[in-house]
């Protein structure tokens, strides 16, 4: 569908359609009224079958609408940011896409692209439902602009049992100290200690926060962000120290690995630790694995 001007909704759920506000031809509002594209980078593993179920409760609730899924494979998007990118210079968006909360969504506010959904959010009450803290990641000047549809943690530490007991690690690790020591038992048997993902530079991006959080502490880590932690102190100083010696861990030609691909390490055996969001559990269960058994 081509439209000469258009707003869209970030973050997509079930009630997007509604909410979708842009001008067309009456040909093209005609296709709106049958027709809703969803833009994410949920392709593959446990990411789609989540969206999978949303689009289930949607086409069920909507069956006269076609449900067009226009996932773009890779980790946090990368790809999928491109594309979506080129669609938006060419005026060709889709109804609604994928995006992070907070100021990754800024932009496109700026720029006009997104609908104002602070009414819808009062008429059903998710101002009510969402946490404050939530909402304000969603919200400028005043206004809200996207639907949450989950939530992830990021910084979870997987390793794999097998591993684990056979470089003599009898527990998780609970300071920088013991991460470190069981990174050098891992090495001294054998194993890659730490699963790195470098395509995209995300995922190292990702260990690179989680190594100034753990050296300085929540305070000075959210210090970062407000203005009262230097990034030119010594705890910065500290945190990427200890970045570089978790790198140093890391395994052999991790530039060329998304995050499945270096999961796999972990759940193969061939690497103790791996630092990845919540979502790399979903992902291990749709191959079939346990948690518990196959990784922790």
């Amino acid at each position: 569908m081509r439209r000469s001007s258009f707003r869209l909704v970030a973050a997509a759920a079930a009630i997007a359609l509604a909410v979708t506000g842009c001008s067309s031809s009456s040909d093209d509002a005609a296709n709106e009224d049958t027709e809703f594209e969803i833009f994410t980078w949920w392709a593959s593993g446990g990411e789609a079958a989540g969206l999978q179920g949303m689009i289930d409760v949607y086409t069920a609730q909507n069956p006269n609408t076609e449900f067009i899924n226009a996932a773009v494979a890779g980790g946090a998007g990368v790809n999928a940011k491109a594309v979506l990118q080129s669609r938006l210079d060419a005026n060709e968006p889709p109804d609604s896409f994928q995006a992070h909360a907070g100021m990754e969504l800024d932009g496109y506010v700026r720029g006009g692209q997104l609908e104002d959904l602070t009414s819808l959010y009062a008429s059903e009450g998710w101002d009510k439902i969402f946490p404050a803290d939530l909402i304000k990641t969603l919200t400028v000047d005043g206004k809200i602009y996207s639907v949450p549809v989950n939530i992830h943690r990021a910084n979870v530490l997987w390793w794999n049992p097998a591993a684990q007991a056979k470089a003599g690690i009898t527990k998780a690790p609970e300071t920088l100290d013991e991460f470190f020591a069981d990174l050098e038992k891992f090495k001294k048997a054998g194993i890659t200690g730490l699963a790195l993902a470098g395509k995209g530079d995300w995922a190292i991006a990702h260990l690179l926060d989680w190594m100034l959080l753990a050296s300085m502490g929540p305070d000075k880590f959210e210090g970062l962000y407000n203005g009262s932690t230097s990034w030119t102190g010594p705890e910065v100083a500290a945190g990427i120290k200890n970045f570089q010696k978790a790198l140093s861990y890391g395994n052999k030609g991790a530039g060329n690995l998304d995050w499945p691909d270096a999961g796999k390490l972990v759940t193969d055996g061939k690497a103790g630790f791996f630092i990845m969001g919540d979502w790399a559990s979903a992902q291990w269960q749709s191959d079939g694995l346990k948690l518990g058994t196959d990784y922790t």
